[in-house]
């Protein structure tokens, strides 16, 4: 991958998921749904002279929210290190926002999108919120050792949830999710 499209994705150089051993699948808040109204609805604000401004969405600070996607796993999948790098931000100043996921290849299997409380939370992962409001913020969620996504194969359905646990952060107002990736070791 090169120096300008590692940029566009926010991965500096020096990474220690290089491209040659790490497959990279990104997702945008637009690709994924959410469970019931939580959390809030996508947002795409529009300028007004007509141009997008954002793409986001609101994980509020005073319930637990999941959203939720799909993806077919890739031929060159390896499946033994598995990563989602979420880039966000938070319009608290002070205060950490905690991210935890999770993959479900079970087909049909909707428990995921019905039941936040329900579902076994395969990593967690803290983030102190910077001191300027809206800075973007980088957090790796390691999908590892989910046994559904070490034995997954090429051509599988692939689920994503990704939750904020406010029961387990202190910041107090909205995080807004603005890019996602899977990060994958290759074959």
């Amino acid at each position: 991958m090169a120096d300008s499209e590692l940029k566009k994705v926010g991965i500096p150089r020096n990474n220690s998921f290089d491209s040659h051993h790490y497959g990279y699948i990104t997702k945008m808040p637009g690709e994924f749904s959410v469970d019931g109204t939580a959390p809030a609805a996508f947002t795409n604000d529009v300028g007004t002279d007509g141009t997008q401004q954002d793409e986001q969405l609101d994980f509020a600070g005073d319930a637990d929210d999941l959203a939720f996607c799909q993806f077919v796993v890739p031929n060159d999948w390896g499946g033994s290190h598995v990563v989602f790098r979420l880039l966000w931000s938070a319009t608290d100043t002070t205060g950490t926002v905690m991210w935890a996921g999770t993959v479900r290849t079970t087909p049909g299997d909707d428990t995921a999108v019905s039941n936040i409380a329900g579902e076994t939370w395969t990593d967690t992962a803290a983030r102190t919120v910077s001191a300027t409001t809206l800075n973007i913020i980088s957090t790796d969620v390691d999908v590892s050792s989910n046994a559904e996504i070490v034995v997954a194969q090429p051509g599988d359905l692939a689920q994503i949830m990704v939750i904020r646990d406010v029961s387990e952060d202190s910041a107090t107002n909205s995080a807004f999710l603005l890019g996602f990736q899977v990060i994958y070791s290759r074959k």
